[in-house]
This record gives C-alpha cells, sequence and structure tokens, in this order.
C-alpha cells in the first residue's frame, strides 16, 4: 500500500486539469482495491436567451380573477411578440392559479401527502397568477452583444404597460447533443482507465478485475445535483416562475453565455493483485 500511495501523489503531476478532472480513491470507505474517476466538462453555445415573469390579477371573487387573469395573460403574449418579436411557439403559460390557495399548509414532514386544498373564506380578495416562458432565438450576436441582450430585452419589456410592475428573469440556453455526450463519456472512462493503468505500474501492482462501472452527468455518480432552473433562484416556492417550467434532459442554462457546461463522469473500481 505504501507503494501505491506514493503513486497516487506523481499522479497529481500527470493529470491534465484544463480537460478533464480525476480522482483517486475519492471515497473514505474504499480501503481495499482502486478507484479511479474521470470528469470531462463539455461547454456548449449559447442558442437561446430564455425569460420568464409571472401575471397576476386580483378580484374579491376568485372566479373573477381568473377571467380576468385569461385576458391579462392574452395581453401580455402579445405584448413580448410586438417587444421582441418572437413566435406563438416560443412562448409558453403555465396553468393559471389561485395563489393563496396555492400558499396552504399542504401537510407536514418530508414524506407526508399533500392534503387536499380548501378555499380560504374569509379572504377579502383573491389573485390569479399564471407563468410565462419565453425564447429568443440568439443569431450574429458577438459576445458583447450577448452580454448586454438581457438589459436590452429587459428594458423593452418594461415600456409595455402589461410588465410595468413585473419581474423578470433571463437565462442563456445551449443544447448538449447525444454525439458530444457519447465522446464525453469515452473519453472520462478512457482516461480512468489509463490513469489506473498507469499507477498499477508505478507501484509494482498489477490492475485486477473490473468490479465497478458508474456513469453519469454533473458529477451524479457521487453527488445529488438538481438540474432545474430553481438553481438560480433564491426563492424555492411553486410560485417562483422558475419552479413552474423544467429544461429539456439535453440543455444547458445559465446566467453566463460563456460558461454553459455539461459535466460528464465516469468511475472504476478494479481488484489490485
Amino acid at each position: 500500500m505504501k507503494s501505491l500511495s506514493t503513486a497516487i501523489l506523481l499522479l497529481a503531476v500527470l493529470v491534465n486539469h484544463s480537460e478533464a478532472q480525476t480522482s483517486v480513491n475519492p471515497d473514505w470507505y474504499h480501503r481495499e482495491g482502486l478507484s479511479v474517476g474521470s470528469y470531462q466538462t463539455v461547454t456548449v453555445q449559447a442558442k437561446t436567451l430564455r425569460g420568464f415573469t409571472t401575471i397576476e390579477v386580483a378580484d374579491r371573487e376568485p372566479r373573477e380573477a381568473i377571467a380576468k387573469l385569461k385576458v391579462a395573460r392574452k395581453s401580455a403574449i402579445e405584448a413580448i411578440k410586438k417587444a421582441i418579436a418572437v413566435s406563438d411557439g416560443a412562448i409558453k403559460a403555465s396553468p393559471a392559479m389561485i395563489a393563496e390557495w396555492g400558499n396552504l399548509q399542504k401537510g407536514f414532514g418530508m414524506w407526508s401527502r399533500e392534503a387536499p386544498t380548501i378555499s380560504p373564506t374569509d379572504l377579502d380578495e383573491y389573485t390569479a397568477a399564471t407563468h410565462l416562458c419565453f425564447d429568443m432565438t440568439l443569431k450574429d450576436l458577438d459576445a458583447d452583444e450577448l452580454a448586454v441582450l438581457p438589459h436590452d430585452v429587459y428594458s423593452r419589456l418594461k415600456k409595455q404597460p402589461e410588465f410595468e410592475s413585473s419581474d423578470l428573469v433571463f437565462l442563456y440556453v445551449g443544447e448538449v447533443s447525444d454525439e458530444q455526450a457519447k465522446q464525453a463519456t469515452k473519453r472520462a472512462y478512457d482516461e480512468a482507465f489509463d490513469n489506473a493503468k498507469k499507477l498499477t505500474a508505478l507501484s509494482s501492482r498489477s490492475l485486477g478485475k473490473l468490479v465497478e462501472l458508474t456513469a453519469g452527468g454533473e458529477g451524479s455518480s457521487r453527488y445529488w445535483f438538481d438540474l432545474g432552473y430553481g438553481n438560480f433562484s433564491n426563492d424555492n416556492s411553486k410560485s417562483s416562475p422558475l419552479a413552474n417550467f423544467k429544461p429539456l434532459a439535453n440543455e444547458v442554462f445559465g446566467s453566463n453565455p460563456a460558461e454553459l457546461t455539461r459535466v460528464f463522469s465516469v468511475d472504476l473500481r478494479f481488484e489490485i493483485e
């Protein structure tokens, strides 16, 4: 084991951190054998600027609030199309909700079932709400123009009466292709396997049987990682517009268009002879 520890220290000099990261025996409970993991980062180009906002209408009667919301939602969608010239297909709306009902206590404990929602009868006013998500395709924009684009879109929307009092959130969105994911996973496997062979050779040991192989994204073989938009919001409630829409599995998003990355990992565990 002493010679293996020396080899592990030598590996720190051999690993290329510019494209990947390799870890050796990262888990404290793995005291026998050899575990090697490789993490490959794929950077993708921003294809879309995605905006999120909430439309709210209040009334003494919930049915009237919903009726008014329908009109306000249609008006807001038309305002988006007018301000940033997107198509109907680029705009999505969440189902309408009564905010006060959605904020009712749903039960107790992490695993409790949600209790039925009962309408409060002592409220003077009800707020009907819907969340909007809209995509603006990015074409022929350099890095400087991309950086300032959210401000420009925000300013244009704020000039519309429908959004004068609305909060707006923007994220850049790109896509990882199946081929990129396949190649990154292959590179992670090849690097992990190659480094395992180097380690055992340096330590005068032999690489034995592969007893465990785990592949994942965002280092998910070791850590839980939420890929939802909620990572970018301090508001984790269901009323947040970021909580009402989910990215596609191949989408990568963030606040910096130059840093849209997805990490692919492969962990190998071998017996050592």
